[in-house]
């Protein structure tokens, strides 16, 4: 990268509108997805229709 090039890292045109959801699996733990409860961030299985929508986060 030269001088003054932006830097590594998504672009805001990149990021998920509110209509599409966006999830993020664990890079060590294949299959483990970054899930809201009780107001906290966890890493956990997403493998319920629950746990699906506990680890999809939306734009607002």
């Amino acid at each position: 990268m030269g001088a003054g090039s932006p830097g590594p890292g998504p672009s805001p045109s990149n990021f998920a509108d509110k209509d599409s959801g966006v999830s993020f699996e664990s890079y060590s733990g294949a299959g483990r997805h970054l899930r809201h409860y009780d107001h906290l961030l966890h890493t956990r299985p997403a493998d319920t229709t629950l746990a699906r929508a506990d680890a999809t986060f939306y734009a607002e």
